[in-house]
């Protein structure tokens, strides 16, 4: 079957079958995916649109900006098993799942949070290709609403936030990691993954994580990922990570 075949009949299925669908939040509020929303937003089989597949999988999904910012899946696995918890892992700006599914395969339970319904909605299917739907509670909800990220304090072990802030503007990232660290607790780590067009030094010398990690992927950086520690930090170090 030719891409463009494929392409339009997996936008019919999805007008088709998700036109009248719903993502419950956890604090009991809905946010509807219907035809409006998916108009003009083409879902698309990552694996026929970038070099390489991001997902190992075949079947799952995603809209063009998802793809373009979700990672391959050699750097998820590796980063979900250094975040894996046996409590709680919260997601915040989820996207289209390239780390959600490999959290859900480590951890005891994953929480996925992204404000843009479509993102949702692949996310939540792509989960479903991995067989890891019943270990992930989505939420559509805005990571910027105080009263949702106190909604998790307490309750979460691990965060790991994919900043928005996709330039230089660490002290930005500063601000709001600190703001998701005083509303949410988390009781282990908080990690923020960053652009590869930041220079490590600034990153510790603004975040100040405890670890920095600097993952490539056949000799080329992709991005970085900054943790902090709140229970036996280690030594401040550097790790670059080859896959």
């Amino acid at each position: 079957m030719s891409t463009v075949s494929s392409l339009a009949r997996l936008n019919g299925w999805a007008h088709e079958k998700l036109g009248a669908a719903r993502t419950r939040l956890a604090i009991g509020v809905r946010v509807p995916l219907n035809r409006g929303e998916l108009a003009g937003r083409k879902l698309i089989w990552p694996e026929r649109v970038v070099s390489g597949p991001k997902f190992d999988r075949l079947g799952t999904i995603g809209d063009e900006d998802g793809i373009k910012m979700a990672a391959h899946e050699k750097l998820t696995a590796d980063l979900a098993a250094r975040l894996k918890t046996s409590g709680t892992l919260l997601e915040i700006a989820c996207g289209i799942g390239s780390h959600t599914v490999q959290f859900a395969r480590q951890s005891g339970k994953v929480i996925a949070l992204d404000l843009d319904a479509v993102k949702l909605m692949c996310a939540a299917h792509n989960a479903g290709v991995y067989g890891v739907r019943h270990k992930i509670t989505f939420i559509g909800g805005d990571m910027f609403d105080e009263r949702l990220m106190r909604h998790f304090q307490g309750r979460v072990d691990v965060v790991l936030f994919d900043s928005p802030f996709w330039g230089d503007q660490l002290a930005e990232n500063n601000t709001i990691a600190n703001r998701f660290i005083e509303q949410v607790k988390p009781r282990d780590r908080f990690a923020i993954r960053l652009p590869k067009t930041l220079d490590s030094r600034q990153i510790i010398q603004a975040l100040e994580p405890n670890e920095l990690l600097a993952y490539h992927l056949g000799g080329e950086l992709k991005y970085y990922v900054a943790v902090r520690y709140f229970v036996n930090p280690p030594a401040d170090k550097f790790t670059r990570i080859d896959l």
